[in-house]
């Protein structure tokens, strides 16, 4: 999906979002879209756009409580300079993982499952799950915990034009190649 795609479709829910510059003062509000250059000043340089879309929740509402979810979008160019979506990423709270998990596995079946273990900040081990679904042109990957033992992560990432930008980023840095 090219960019200017992804900021035509409609919206899903009455939710806006607001931009504000860097003294914390609104600059645009009612927003569908945010879209900016990457934090990460190589991905910036090498074309890297960081989107955000009003109302994009995917899990069923929770009744009288919030329940923390982010959705980001990630666009680089492809060969002809088209900026494509090659990462999604959601980061949301725990309560949402069966939800997340038994709708990934009835659009694609069972993935391949890695187990381990972490450590929360009081030393307690805790189980961690790693589920993956790969295709010749993309992997979608539940993670639960992931960044903090309270959130889990769904990851799609589009195989090709990743591996192309993680050259280019490689190009630029002289070494390590992804960061995506």
């Amino acid at each position: 999906m090219a960019i200017d795609e992804f900021a035509a479709l409609p919206a899903l829910s009455g939710a806006r979002l607001s931009e504000f510059n860097e003294h914390g003062k609104k600059i645009r509000e009612n927003l569908l879209t945010r879209c900016a250059p990457s934090k990460d000043k190589v991905n910036a340089q090498i074309g890297v756009i960081e989107c955000s879309r009003a109302g994009d929740n995917p899990f069923t509402p929770q009744q009288y409580r919030y329940v923390y979810t982010s959705i980001g979008y990630k666009f680089g160019p492809d060969a002809s300079g088209i900026k494509r979506l090659f990462s999604i990423l959601i980061i949301t709270d725990r309560e949402n993982g069966s939800e997340a998990i038994s709708g990934l596995r009835s659009k694609w079946g069972n993935g391949l499952i890695e187990t381990s273990t972490v450590t929360n900040g009081f030393g307690m081990p805790l189980p961690k799950t790693l589920e993956a679904w790969k295709k010749p042109d993309g992997t979608i990957e539940f993670e639960s915990p992931c960044g903090n033992v309270t959130t889990i992560c769904i990851t799609y990432s589009e195989t090709r034009l990743i591996a192309a930008l993680a050259t280019q980023r490689g190009a630029v840095t002289g070494g390590s190649a992804s960061r995506f």
